[in-house]
């Protein structure tokens, strides 16, 4: 067995911290738009949903329907309708390569992300999107 005043001088013999704080990159996090590169050809102002969608290719999924999710709620938009709104624009952007996608999955997916939107809003923001969450 371990004393605990044994692991404190374990850490002192590294001569530097275990653990270090890692800054958050710049133009991250979940605020209706800004989860790294756009996908609607603009560089600046409210995402155009329809634009990013239309520019869909496999690799780039999860950022645009992230994006067009919290576009749609901080836009007022319920988050059912905004996303099988987003859903069925993405079955028709992705056509042939998206066969066999389970769509019922992908839209519990992306409600899951906009209910964290809409708590991290309130939490970081003071922004309340509750007006979002049923009709």
């Amino acid at each position: 067995m371990y004393d605990i005043t044994e692991i404190g001088e374990m850490l002192e013999l590294y001569g530097q911290p275990l653990l270090a704080y890692k800054a958050k990159e710049e133009g991250r996090g979940g605020d209706g738009g800004h989860f790294g590169e756009r996908h609607d050809g603009e560089t600046s102002g409210p995402l155009n949903v329809d634009a990013a969608i239309e520019n869909m290719v496999p690799g780039n999924i999860n950022n645009i329907r992230t994006q067009a999710a919290a576009a749609l709620i901080t836009r007022g938009q319920l988050i059912e309708d905004a996303s099988w709104d987003i859903i069925s624009k993405m079955k028709e952007a992705l056509g042939t390569e998206a066969a066999g996608w389970d769509w019922s999955k992908e839209n519990a997916d992306l409600e899951w992300s906009c209910y964290r939107l809409v708590n991290k809003k309130l939490r970081e923001q003071g922004e309340d999107l509750g007006h979002t969450l049923t009709g």
